[in-house]
C-alpha cells in the first residue's frame, strides 16, 4: 500500500496542478498514462482550469502577449477621411485601407488588397527610442524577398508629429518569399 502523500505535498501538488491547469495543461488534456497522479493522492479539483487563482496569476510575459496577436481586420478609410487624404502616405501614393499594430506585434501573413490596386497600410507601433527601437520589418514572421526599393525622406501623410505636422519616413516596398 503507498504512502499518502503528507498534507504540505499536497497542497504543493494542488498548487502545481492550478498552474498547470491555467496554462492549459489539465490533467484531461494529457494523453498518456505515465502523467497520471498516483491512486493514493487526491487532488482538490480545480473549477475553472484556464482561470488562475489570484495567488498563483502572474502577468504574461510580453512575448506571449505578441505571440497571441490576432490580426484586426482592415479598416476602410471613410468618404471625409479621404477628402482630408489620410489615406495618402505621400503625393503620389494612397492605401485603401489601414491596420494598426501593436507594440510589439508579430504578423505571420500581411493581409493584401482581394484585387489588383487595392492597398492595405499596416502600421507597427514602435518605440522610438534608439535603444529599445526595433524595425518593423522584424515584426513579420516571414522572410522578405529580393524584389525592393526604398526611398528615404518620404513625406508620409498617414503619420502626425505631437504637434499635428506630417513627418518624413523611409517608404519601403517588397514582397514576401
Amino acid at each position: 500500500m503507498a504512502t499518502p502523500f503528507p498534507q504540505s505535498q499536497l497542497a504543493t501538488l494542488n498548487t502545481v496542478q492550478a498552474i498547470l491547469c491555467s496554462a492549459g495543461l489539465a490533467p484531461h488534456h494529457l494523453n498518456s498514462a505515465d502523467c497520471a497522479v498516483p491512486s493514493s493522492c487526491t487532488l482538490t479539483p480545480v473549477s475553472h482550469c484556464f482561470t488562475p487563482s489570484s495567488t498563483l496569476s502572474l502577468p504574461p510575459s510580453p512575448e506571449v502577449i505578441v505571440s497571441q496577436y490576432e490580426l484586426l481586420p482592415a479598416q476602410f478609410f471613410s468618404i471625409n477621411e479621404i477628402d482630408q487624404g489620410l489615406n495618402k502616405i505621400n503625393c503620389e501614393t494612397t492605401v485603401d485601407r489601414v491596420i494598426w499594430h501593436p507594440h510589439g506585434a508579430i504578423v505571420e501573413y500581411l493581409q493584401t488588397g482581394a484585387a489588383d490596386g487595392a492597398t492595405i497600410a499596416h502600421i507597427f507601433d514602435v518605440d522610438p527610442h534608439p535603444k529599445h527601437f526595433i524595425h518593423p520589418k522584424a515584426s513579420f514572421q516571414y522572410s522578405l524577398g529580393d524584389g525592393h526599393s526604398s526611398h528615404d525622406n518620404m513625406t508620409c501623410f498617414l503619420f502626425k508629429s505631437q504637434s499635428g505636422a506630417v513627418v518624413l519616413c523611409v517608404k519601403l516596398h517588397t514582397l514576401c518569399q
